[in-house]
């Protein structure tokens, strides 16, 4: 890819794509003619980040209608005037899901925090030779140099680190956080009373969809049909509380040993079917 701007007259410049596109920026104070070339960057930002949201969400298969991101930037007071703080706000319209849009926004800014701290090790280099350049100039011990570059090779170790922690549970299955687990407890607690136990509950997240198996024990004396009904409630119960879930519940029968397991379930208060 490449890019390239032209000085036109005053404080007029000309943006040329390599696609053929131009944009006119306007350094001087009113930019009656364009952006200025910061407001163009605010813009671009605007931009990458409206793409990669939609993009996310059209895979998610959610029906987004519209999209609008504003910035907020704050600048340095002096030169070179860089930004020191952005904020994004996004304003999303449809029938979607609220996780799904948070997912979206998560990870587009996991693909921003990589370019940061890309762009982090560069610094890190080029502040680390010129340091090395300068001590050696004042104190004459060469020695210096490779100290500062393992230093800095350090830096750039843990910057690769923190990253890897970062991305490395959005491009792998991992378990649902407590949060999520304890929406699907609460979801078997409303139907206590309708079996005996639940056990070997395992979750896992792959993208935006959850994975959900358990191990359902009801009475001996409930019918297969009721069986079936009983997880398909719950399962259904489980996915309002949790959108994109797929649900997986293994019905098991009580084991028994009750003194009145043949009459009726003293666990649930289930009669025995006529």
């Amino acid at each position: 890819m490449q890019a390239q701007t032209e000085w036109k007259y005053d404080n007029i410049f000309e943006g040329r794509t390599e696609s053929g596109n131009t944009v006119t920026f306007d350094a001087g104070d009113d930019h009656a003619h364009g952006p200025s070339p910061m407001e163009a960057v605010l813009m671009a930002l605007c931009g990458c980040t409206s793409v990669d949201v939609v993009s996310i969400l059209k895979k998610k298969r959610q029906p987004v209608t519209g999209l609008r991101v504003s910035a907020v930037a704050e600048r340095a007071e002096t030169s070179p005037r860089v930004f020191t703080a952005i904020k994004l706000t996004y304003a999303v319209s449809g029938r979607l899901s609220r996780k799904a849009v948070e997912d979206a926004v998560a990870l587009w800014q996991v693909a921003l925090e990589a370019d940061a701290m890309h762009l982090r090790t560069d610094v890190y280099t080029s502040v680390g030779v010129l340091g090395g350049l300068v001590a050696i100039k004042i104190t004459g011990i060469t020695m210096l140099d490779p100290i500062i570059a393992i230093v800095v090779a350090l830096m750039i170790i843990k910057a690769a680190w923190e990253l890897t922690q970062t991305a490395f549970f959005h491009i792998l299955d991992v378990k649902l956080p407590d949060n999520e687990e304890a929406l699907i407890h609460e979801v078997m607690e409303r139907y206590r009373g309708r079996f005996i136990e639940y056990h070997k509950l395992r979750t896992r997240k792959s993208g935006h969809l959850r994975h959900i198996d358990m191990h359902l024990v009801v009475p001996k004396q409930i019918t297969v049909e009721a069986g079936h009904a009983l997880s398909h409630q719950i399962s259904a119960d489980i996915e309002k509380s949790l959108p994109y879930s797929q649900i997986l519940v293994h019905i098991e029968p009580c084991p028994g040993g009750c003194e009145r397991c043949a009459e009726e379930c003293p666990k649930t208060g289930a009669p025995r079917p006529s």
